[in-house]
């Protein structure tokens, strides 16, 4: 009752009062977007943390545009920004007057982040899956602490546990492939003197390519240590002999 008397006030006497529940209240404004507010915001963070601005991310609480006074005109300025480092939020004052009157700034809230360029998964990977070009795009995101994020030199690089689609890749989430597993059999080969000898044995580590393994031989039981050099093989290269001539 109170808003339709205001209204008759200000000369609207046609408001029909039969079934009236709710009564909106409008006036004219200043919409700034979300994109303005966040493209002021970036260049101030970016500025203050010496990066540029492609590797800033910032995140409005608010989804909807800004509502200025439309007595502001003037561009867009910060009239606060206070940042919380350790957790990324900000209370920033965004005013757009031409000159500085009683009018109150208005204020947003939000997070801001550095980013970097990380692999992202495009599909689940279980354990032992190796990573292919196609599994993966580099995309940038938020830096957290902790570990380094990873963009390239990963392909051939295999699952060290099931990771999920869209997950950022780090350093500790992969491992080199590995071709022999603890416990498995192998082919043990022995090459001396350009002759080579292949048995089985038992693999008493696990090991990707290059690394050097415990193999127990399972006729001598014998165990002897050698290198991984392809799937369920390890290498034992006997020494040099050299004959002194006369």
């Amino acid at each position: 009752e109170q808003v339709i008397a205001a209204a008759r006030q200000a000369g609207i006497d046609d408001v029909a009062l039969g079934g009236l529940a709710a009564v909106t209240v409008t006036r004219p404004s200043r919409d700034v977007s979300v994109a303005e507010i966040q493209a002021l915001l970036t260049a101030r963070f970016a500025a203050d943390a010496d990066l540029p601005a492609e590797a800033v991310a910032v995140t409005l609480d608010q989804e909807g545009p800004l509502r200025l006074d439309p007595r502001d005109t003037g561009p867009l300025q910060l009239a606060r920004f206070a940042l919380d480092r350790s957790t990324g939020r900000f209370e920033a004052e965004i005013e757009a007057r031409e000159r500085h009157g009683a009018r109150a700034a208005a204020v947003v809230t939000g997070t801001a982040a550095e980013t970097v360029e990380t692999a992202t998964l495009l599909r689940p990977l279980s354990r032992g899956d190796l990573v292919t070009a196609a599994d993966v795009r580099i995309e940038r995101r938020p830096r957290l602490a902790g570990s380094e994020p990873l963009a390239l030199d990963i392909v051939g690089l295999a699952a060290r546990r099931p990771l999920r689609e869209g997950q950022a890749l780090r350093e500790a989430d992969l491992m080199r492939p590995q071709h022999v597993q603890r416990g498995g059999f192998i082919t043990l080969v022995y090459a001396a003197d350009g002759l080579s000898l292949s048995l089985k044995a038992k693999a008493l580590a696990a090991g990707a390519a290059g690394d050097v393994i415990a193999v127990q031989n399972l006729q001598s039981k014998r165990v002897v240590n050698g290198v991984v050099t392809g799937p369920s093989e390890v290498t034992v290269t006997a020494p040099t002999t050299t004959v002194a001539r006369r």
